[in-house]
């Protein structure tokens, strides 16, 4: 089974690590970007 992957974005709000932790444990690839541009357009 293949694992998904989901793209956080960080704008500032706070919690940032607490979140990718938990989604993390949920089986998911965490990527970290300040900018649309740092996930390579994806959708």
């Amino acid at each position: 089974m293949n694992q998904p992957v989901v793209g956080v974005l960080d704008y500032g709000s706070g919690n940032l690590h607490s979140a990718c932790r938990a989604l993390e444990a949920a089986g998911a690839r965490v990527l970290l970007g300040q900018r649309w541009a740092d996930f390579g357009g994806a959708a």
